[in-house]
């Protein structure tokens, strides 16, 4: 190491004296400032000469804290599941209309605390499981050749979510604060979608099916309150807006078992989100 530090100092003296050709070279090295003795025995001090730390903070001290999270609450979701082309036109006209169900929502996230640009700020990977939406509704669609009667049912199963969140937090009092932010990252849960006649007018056996595993983009927003319980515990109390982006299968038509077509389904799944977190700073304090 001291080899490699001799040969850095070496090319920096040298460009620096053929930068002051013509010049009184002598000044122009001691511009650079005072040598650092890399004989010290000592590594780490030839190197703490060479290296300020710098962090991310308000004034001359560091202030980053590690914590890890439990978090629990309520999701009020909603899966819409339109038709494709075909139901919005001649082919199948029948809505179909949303499901909306409340869910228990519990994980956990790991994340860092720090000071900059004279803020405080939360950075934090978080991941979640939601229940199971599963929900049979039904509906009357008056068709030009008559009534018919129709049967829904759909669900969204093993719901899942990943996202990296940035949160800005404002000191109220020395114990509580607001907070503002969001994230993204990605989502999915297992998709299922069955459309059945419910009257006499269709024909009973007839009905239109998919089953797709949705696995795609996923972010939040929202905001809440944090009370500091002690130096390292806070419980949070908050809510969120949560959406999973829009994913779309081909159903099967058939009049059962023989198939005769296919549908294009869309399926939308969002939620609006109240939930509590303890948050528990420098976890592996006593560890050290």
């Amino acid at each position: 190491m001291q080899r490699l530090f001799m040969v850095l100092v070496a090319v920096v003296c040298t460009c620096s004296v053929r930068a002051c050709a013509g010049d009184d070279v002598v000044p122009c090295i001691e511009a650079l400032g005072a040598p650092i003795n890399l004989q010290q025995t000592d590594e780490a001090s030839a190197l703490d000469d060479l290296i300020e730390p710098v962090g991310l903070s308000r004034g001359e001290s560091v202030a980053r804290r590690l914590y890890v999270a439990g978090i629990i609450g309520g999701s009020f979701a909603t899966l819409a599941t339109p038709l494709g082309p075909n139901g919005n036109g001649a082919g199948d006209p029948s809505p179909s209309p949303a499901a909306n169900q409340s869910l228990f929502t519990a994980g956990g996230a790991i994340g860092l605390a720090f000071e900059a640009l004279d803020r405080d700020w939360r950075v934090e990977f978080e991941g979640r499981s939601r229940d199971n939406l599963v929900s049979q509704r039904g509906t009357t669609f008056e068709a030009p050749i008559g009534l018919e009667e129709w049967r829904f049912t759909s669900s969204a199963k093993n719901g899942w979510s990943t996202l990296v969140n940035l949160w800005r937090d404002y000191q109220a009092t020395d114990r509580l604060s607001l907070y503002i932010g969001g994230g993204i990252g990605g989502g999915g849960y297992q998709f299922s979608y069955l459309k059945q006649s419910a009257g006499e007018f269709v024909p009973p056996n007839y009905q239109i099916a998919t089953t797709n595993n949705v696995s795609t983009f996923a972010w939040q927003a929202g905001g809440g309150t944090a009370y500091a319980i002690t130096d390292r515990i806070t419980l949070d109390i908050g809510y969120r807006y949560f959406q999973i982006a829009n994913s779309t299968s081909t159903g099967v038509i058939s009049y059962v078992p023989i198939p005769v077509g296919s549908e294009v389904i869309g399926s939308a799944f969002s939620a609006s989100e109240l939930f509590f977190a303890f948050r528990i700073y420098e976890p592996f304090r006593n560890w050290r």
